[in-house]
C-alpha cells in the first residue's frame, strides 16, 4: 500500500469515513450497533478535533476524534477510532493515537477512552501497549442489539506519555459536615471545577507526615478519597508509593492525567468495597473521612494499615472565627439572603475542630491510639474568579437553584472586587494523626 498520511478531517472526508467504518463494522462488529445516521455519529456535538488517515487518492483508511467529557475542561475523550481492514499492520492505530496525544499535549489536557470489554483483543492490546492505563470497568447504560448488557473498560493517558512505544519508567516529581452519598459524589460531576477551585494543602502538612508518620521514599501509602490529587501530588513528591482510592470516574481521570506514574495505582471504587491488599505504612484521608461510615471506615483502615503504621486525616477549614474580617461579615449577608439556615461566620463551628469526636472515632475498637492534633494557620488570596471557583465546589452552594447559585457567586465576586480585587481569607488546616496499635 502507498504511504499513508494523517491530517485533520475535512467535511469532504465524511463519505469516505462512512465507507471505511462500514468495512470495519462488517469485519469486527464495531460499532456494536450500526448508527441510523453514520455521518452524524462521526460528528458528535462538542468534538474539538478529528483526524483521518488517507491512502492513495485520498481514500480514508483510518479515523479518530476527541470530544468533551460532560463539559470538563481538563480531560477529553478519544472516540470513533478505527482502521480499515486493508490498512492494518502498519501501526496506523498507534499513529492516529499519537496525533491525538500531540494535540492534547499542546493544550495541557488529559485523555480518556472507553472500549467494550469484548472488543477485538488487538484494539485493547494497542491501548495497553502504547501507555494507556485501565482505571475502571463498569456496565454501560445501553445494551447490545440483542438486549445483552455491555461491559466497558475505561482507560486514561497522561499527556506526557509517548504514544507509539512502550512507555519507559517515569519518575514522579520530587464546610460544613452534611454527609450523604449523593453529596459525596457531587464533586465528580464537576471535576475540573474542583481541580481549579480547591487550594493546595500547606507544605506543613506533609512535613508533619514526614516527621511524625515516617513519610519518605518507599513509604507505602493508602489514600482514601483522592479526588483530583491535591494530596496525591505531594505524597508522590515525597517518594511514596501511593494506592489512591477514588469513587468518582471523572475525578479519577483528572487524577491520572495529572499525577499518573509508576508509583501511583488508582482504584476507582468506594473505599468500603475496594479490593485492597493490606500492609500499608500510612493511610491518609484529605478532606474525605467525614463522608465515610465512622465505625466501618476505622475498622477497615485498621485492617489495611500494618501494626506500627500510621493514619492521618486532615481538612482545610475555609475560615477562622478567631480571625474575623470585613469581607466575611459582608458575606454573611449573602448567606442570610440565600441560605438563611446557615449560621453566621462568627457563630459557626466546623466538625473538623470537634477534637473529641475525632479522637473517639479514630480510637474506636482499639485499632489506633496516640491521637495528636495539629492546626496550621494560613491565608488564601482570593480574586473574584478564584472565589467563584472555590465556593462553586461547596455542596450547599452547588445545591442552590441555578438562579440563586448565580446570584450568590456574583455577589461573592463583587465583595472581592469591593476589597480591591483581592482578599486575604483566613484558613486552617486541621490534621489528626494516630498510630496503629500492635506494633
Amino acid at each position: 500500500m502507498a504511504e499513508i498520511r494523517i491530517r485533520e478531517r475535512q467535511p469532504s472526508d465524511l463519505d469516505g469515513c462512512v465507507e471505511a467504518l462500514r468495512a470495519v463494522q462488517q469485519a469486527d462488529g464495531y460499532p456494536v450497533a450500526w448508527p441510523a445516521d453514520p455521518a452524524r455519529w462521526l460528528s458528535p456535538a462538542g468534538s474539538p478535533g478529528a483526524w483521518v488517515a488517507l491512502a492513495e487518492a485520498d481514500v480514508v483508511v483510518g479515523h479518530v476524534l476527541v470530544q468533551s467529557v460532560d463539559g470538563e475542561a481538563a480531560v477529553v475523550e478519544v472516540g470513533r477510532l478505527f482502521v480499515a481492514p486493508g490498512a492494518r499492520g502498519n501501526s496506523l492505530g498507534a499513529r492516529l493515537l499519537d496525533r491525538v496525544r500531540t494535540w492534547a499535549a499542546e493544550r495541557g489536557v488529559g485523555l480518556v477512552l472507553e472500549v467494550t470489554a469484548d472488543q477485538r483483543s488487538g484494539a485493547i492490546a494497542l491501548y495497553e501497549r502504547t501507555g494507556w492505563r485501565r482505571v475502571d470497568t463498569y456496565r454501560a447504560d445501553w445494551t447490545a442489539p440483542d438486549g445483552a448488557p455491555v461491559t466497558l473498560h475505561r482507560y486514561v493517558l497522561q499527556p506526557e506519555t509517548p504514544v507509539g512505544q512502550v512507555p519507559a519508567r517515569r519518575t514522579c516529581p520530587d464546610s460544613r459536615d452534611t454527609g450523604g452519598h449523593s453529596r459525596r459524589m457531587s464533586f465528580d460531576a464537576a471535576a475540573s471545577t474542583y481541580r481549579r477551585g480547591r487550594p493546595p494543602y500547606p507544605e506543613a502538612v506533609f512535613d508533619l507526615l514526614a516527621d511524625r508518620c515516617g513519610l519518605r521514599p518507599g513509604t507505602r501509602v493508602l489514600e482514601v478519597g483522592a479526588g483530583t490529587g491535591l494530596a496525591t501530588g505531594p505524597l508522590l513528591a515525597a517518594g511514596a508509593d501511593v494506592v489512591a482510592v477514588e469513587p468518582g470516574r471523572h475525578l479519577a481521570a483528572v487524577l491520572a492525567a495529572t499525577h499518573g506514574c509508576d508509583r501511583l495505582e488508582i482504584e476507582v471504587a468506594d473505599f468500603e468495597t475496594a479490593e485492597l491488599t493490606g500492609g500499608f505504612d500510612l493511610a491518609v484521608a484529605a478532606t474525605a473521612l467525614h463522608w465515610l461510615d465512622p465505625v466501618e471506615s476505622t475498622r477497615r483502615l485498621g485492617e489495611l494499615v500494618r501494626p506500627g503504621g500510621w493514619l492521618a486525616a486532615w481538612w482545610n477549614e475555609f475560615g477562622d472565627t478567631n480571625r474575623p474580617t470585613t469581607f466575611r461579615d459582608r458575606l454573611d449577608a449573602v448567606y442570610h439572603d440565600l441560605l438563611p439556615a446557615e449560621p453566621g461566620y462568627r457563630d459557626s463551628r466546623s466538625h473538623v475542630l470537634d477534637t473529641d469526636r475525632w479522637r473517639r472515632q479514630l480510637t474506636a475498637g482499639g485499632l489506633f491510639d496516640g491521637v495528636a492534633v495539629e492546626i496550621v494557620e494560613w491565608q488564601q488570596i482570593l480574586t473574584p474568579q478564584s472565589a467563584r471557583d472555590l465556593w462553586s465546589t461547596f455542596p450547599n452552594i452547588a445545591e442552590l437553584a441555578p438562579s440563586d447559585r448565580e446570584q450568590f457567586l456574583t455577589r461573592l465576586a463583587s465583595l472581592v472586587e469591593d476589597e480591591g480585587g483581592q482578599v486575604a481569607d483566613p484558613r486552617l488546616t486541621v490534621v489528626y494523626t494516630a498510630v496503629r496499635t500492635g506494633g
